[in-house]
C-alpha cells in the first residue's frame, strides 16, 4: 500500500508525490525484508495462515498497479523480432500493468 495523494488537485503535484513515495519505498529495506520473509520464514507457517494473509492483503486493496521498464532495443523471440509486449497477472482484484518496450508503453 502507498499514499496516492488523492487530496492533491494538481495532477503534476500528485504524480511527483507518488513518484517520491514509491522511490523511497523501493530503496528502503521493505522489499528485501518482504522477500526474505516470504522465501525463508513463511514456508514454515501453516498453509491456512498464509492463505489468510493473502486474502487480508487483497481485501484491503481495490487494484494492483505495476510498471515494468522493458528493453529499449529490439529483442528476438523464436527467430523473429518482437513487435509488442503485454503482461498478464491473474489476481483476485483488477490489475493495471504498464510495460515499456522500444520507447513505447504497452498496457492492459
Amino acid at each position: 500500500s502507498c499514499d496516492l495523494s488523492v487530496g492533491l488537485s494538481n495532477v503534476m503535484d500528485r504524480l511527483r508525490t507518488i513518484h517520491q513515495t514509491l522511490s523511497e519505498l523501493k530503496t528502503s529495506l521493505v522489499p528485501a525484508l518482504t522477500m526474505g520473509l516470504q522465501t525463508y520464514v513463511l514456508k514454515y507457517f501453516p498453509t491456512s495462515f498464509n492463505q489468510d494473509q493473502v486474502l487480508q492483503i487483497f481485501a484491503r486493496h481495490s487494484m494492483v498497479f505495476s510498471n515494468v521498464p522493458g528493453p529499449a532495443e529490439p529483442v528476438m523471440f523464436a527467430g523473429h523480432e518482437v513487435q509488442s509486449v503485454q503482461m498478464i497477472h491473474l489476481n483476485l482484484i483488477p490489475q493495471l500493468g504498464l510495460l515499456s518496450y522500444r520507447g513505447t508503453i504497452f498496457g492492459n
